[in-house]
């Protein structure tokens, strides 16, 4: 009998400065023991860095940078890593999407 895998996520991290000042936020995403590090790029794409084997901590895919597949390439590339793609699509659409967003009704009861 097999479960449903329930992503864990760990939220951004800093890791330095970038060429326009800015951080760099880089998620990490993990299921089923894979573990997908990504971040997103200025134009709000994800760009898959490497994935790897956490119990083993061997890696399966690692890029260089300038080489950084979107989501929708590693998607075609490693279709077998679906459920984490999956996950990955979760937390970037959690990082775009604002948490609180009053509804339509709430503006006309002030």
């Amino acid at each position: 009998m097999t479960t449903a895998a329930t992503p864990v996520v760990q939220g951004p991290s800093s890791i330095g400065p970038t060429w326009e000042g800015e951080m760099d936020e880089i998620h990490r995403t993990e299921i089923d023991g894979l573990q997908a590090t990504w971040r997103l790029n200025h134009l709000r794409q994800v760009e898959i860095m490497n994935v790897h084997n956490t119990s083993e901590a061997l890696p399966i895919v690692t890029f260089g940078p300038g080489s950084y597949p979107d989501l929708v390439q590693a998607r075609d590339q490693w279709p077998k890593l679906a459920q984490l793609w999956d996950a990955v699509r979760h937390e970037l659409w959690m990082e775009l999407i604002p948490r609180y967003r009053p509804s339509v009704t709430a503006r006309y009861l002030r």
